[in-house]
């Protein structure tokens, strides 16, 4: 009977653990921080040449359903002559991205002038891209523009 106990509590535990991994981010947290730098950086290029600027907070992967969690916000910006920043209106929002069940589907490593840098996939462009785009007709509204 004390072997049976053992065992099925042994099973428990290391499938947990195998359970556990599965829901295991897929990115480590200085991988994200570049890849949110990289999405930043971007910005100017694409979304952010219109009315809105943005802040790009998180990514967060759940490597076993495929899903990646982006949260960001709209900025809306008003110069009133009391700040060099102005007053900043937010409106956060978060898309779920889906089919990204490796780093490779993420990111990428690139050569540029002998360097090696790291960046975001075309999924990941078009993915945020299809996100950005999916909430703008909110913004105009909630940010009463």
């Amino acid at each position: 009977m004390a072997r049976l106990f053992l065992a099925l509590v042994c099973i428990i535990f290391f499938s947990s653990i195998v359970y556990a991994s599965d829901y295991r981010d897929i990115l480590a947290s200085a991988e994200k921080g570049q890849l949110l730098q990289e999405i930043d950086n971007i910005c100017g290029d694409t979304w952010c040449e219109g009315d809105f600027d943005y802040e790009f907070y998180s990514i967060n992967c759940v490597r076993s359903e495929g899903i990646c969690y982006f949260d960001f916000a709209y900025l809306w910006r008003v110069y009133d002559g009391s700040s060099v920043e102005g007053k900043v209106t937010k409106l956060p929002k978060r898309c779920v991205l889906n089919g990204f069940f490796s780093k490779n589907d993420l990111i990428k490593l690139e050569n540029i002038g002998g360097s090696q840098y790291l960046t975001y996939t075309d999924k990941v462009y078009e993915a945020i891209s299809g996100c950005i785009d999916s909430f703008i007709d909110e913004a105009y509204t909630k940010l009463d523009l």
